[in-house]
């Protein structure tokens, strides 16, 4: 016998979705230690000038460990921004144990070229205790040159606190200056970017990209993807902000005379807030105010493991180039979409699209890292009414996950969601409450990805036929109407004004 529960929800939007937000690691919890401490950062790459490096297209400063990296970040924070040099990553780099301190600050700006040579660099962690920007890349300004960042996965990224921009790749991009062409290609982020900041603008590769009015200057951003869990965890409700978060950027605000094209890119992010009243969010960008000059161009987004079925918010301008699709209709086919690469990508069925570029060596950390990011999980979908299928803010169903060697799939509550690795079926029982719960894609290499999910109290995971709805006749003086559902269902009622 169901469970009877009905009941009628007032909202200006679906704001129930977004109730539950995942349970933050605290402060303490965090490395103590940072990547910039004394005696740490490596700078011989760059000062000793050797024949292996001379920052040339032809003949790039090399980085290969943690150390170097860090020493990239000391000299751009230290005023030397790399104008049309050029600095490539010969290994995959692993930032664990401390807490990184972003490339480029808003009074020292990174310009250069970044080629990641299709590594990743992994366990990017932040914790932001005062209000800061944050990324692998801080700031990023093309006022006297172009940059370029390219072939490079940021994985397992760990990001929270009082942040204010924020994305995996960087934390704000400024295209301005006259004539110079910038772009972005061949990169991917997982991981988490959270901001408690009541000023929160947050992105999965990018928290904002400003396109200031000059002429002539242009940025693109092609064959890129985000699979992060992005969310604006402040309930604030000061007026005096509005903040920002979207599965790919957070924020474009476009002033005039650049231009910003995207193409053959996807989110696969989980995009929540607090608070809606005070935030603007897409599954694909939280928020562009004017589409002059910006194009998008066979772009998708999930809505199922956005957890939101828009790529742009309601107030955004938004872009017939950029589609929801399902969970089954991005990842159940092995041909790719329209208009993409072949030599740039390649699809199987129940996979996200990957790049090619990173499983040249197979079993390798950039290898593992790029399988488990495009894995998806398949929650139910209820194709006479996709609003009512099964999202990542709103588990109520038995659900599926693929089967694929080597990975193993866990969660954090066995007792919630029951994972048989051999079929891939997750059994669903209905919690007390409504409980957030991460289900784990993990490689015995570590390469692992997370997807958290909303599991919703009082429901009847068998039950996958949508109860029957009626409404009487709606009074438009006191908005009054009579509303049935049928006897021992459950209905979630939603009634947009």
């Amino acid at each position: 016998m169901k469970r009877l529960k009905s009941f009628l929800s007032i909202l200006l939007t679906a704001v129930m979705l977004f109730s539950m937000m995942p349970a933050l690691t605290a402060e303490a919890a965090w490395p103590t230690t940072s990547w910039q401490d004394s005696g740490v950062p490596d700078t011989t790459w760059y000062t000793t000038q050797t024949t292996a490096g001379q920052g040339t297209q032809a003949n790039p400063y090399v980085i290969s460990t943690a150390e170097q990296l860090a020493g990239l970040a000391s000299l751009v924070n230290s005023g030397t921004n790399f104008p049309n040099k050029y600095i490539r990553l010969d290994a995959d780099i692993d930032l664990g144990g401390r807490n990184w301190e972003m490339i480029g600050t808003n009074s020292k700006r990174f310009t250069g070229n970044f080629d990641g040579n299709g590594h990743v660099i992994k366990n990017l962690t932040h914790y932001a205790s005062t209000w800061e920007e944050f990324g692998l890349f801080g700031w990023i300004d093309t006022n006297s040159t172009s940059f370029g960042i390219k072939n490079l996965g940021v994985v397992d990224i760990k990001i929270d606190g009082l942040i204010t921009y924020c994305g995996a790749l960087a934390a704000f991009v400024g295209i301005d200056g006259y004539g110079n062409n910038s772009g972005v290609e061949n990169c991917f982020a997982t991981g988490y970017v959270h901001s408690n900041a009541n000023t929160g603008t947050i992105g999965g590769l990018f928290g904002a990209i400003y396109i200031i009015n000059t002429n002539g200057s242009s940025m693109t951003i092609n064959n890129c993807y985000s699979a992060c869990d992005i969310s604006l965890t402040s309930s604030s409700a000061e007026t005096y902000y509005t903040r920002y978060a979207g599965g790919l950027m957070g924020e474009v605000e476009n002033f005039g005379g650049s231009s910003l094209s995207i193409t053959n890119s996807y989110s696969a992010s989980r995009v929540t807030a607090s608070n809606l009243d005070r935030s603007r969010i897409g599954a694909f960008t939280g928020y562009i105010d004017n589409a002059s000059q910006i194009s998008m161009t066979d772009c998708m987004f999930d809505t199922q493991a956005a957890g939101i079925g828009y790529g742009f918010d309601k107030t955004s301008a938004a872009f017939a180039g950029v589609q929801g699709e399902t969970t089954l209709q991005m990842t159940g086919t092995s041909v790719l979409p329209a208009g993409w690469d072949t030599s740039v990508w390649q699809v199987q069925a129940n996979s996200y699209p990957q790049l090619h570029l990173f499983n040249a060596a197979s079993g390798s950390v950039a290898g593992d890292s790029s399988l488990v990011s495009t894995l998806p999980i398949f929650l139910v979908e209820n194709n006479t009414l996709q609003s009512l299928s099964d999202t990542v803010s709103g588990v109520k169903h038995n659900f599926t996950v693929p089967v694929v060697s080597g990975v193993t799939w866990t969660t954090d509550q066995p007792g919630i969601l029951a994972i048989n690795n051999t079929t891939g079926q997750v059994t669903f029982s209905s919690p007390s409450s409504d409980m957030s719960v991460t289900v784990t894609a993990q490689l015995a290499s570590g390469a692992k990805k997370d997807i958290v999910v909303l599991c919703k109290s009082g429901v009847s995971p068998s039950d996958t036929t949508p109860p029957a709805i009626t409404i009487g006749t709606i009074t438009p003086v006191d908005f009054s109407a009579s509303i049935a559902v049928t006897a021992n269902e459950t209905a979630d009622i939603y009634v947009l004004v």
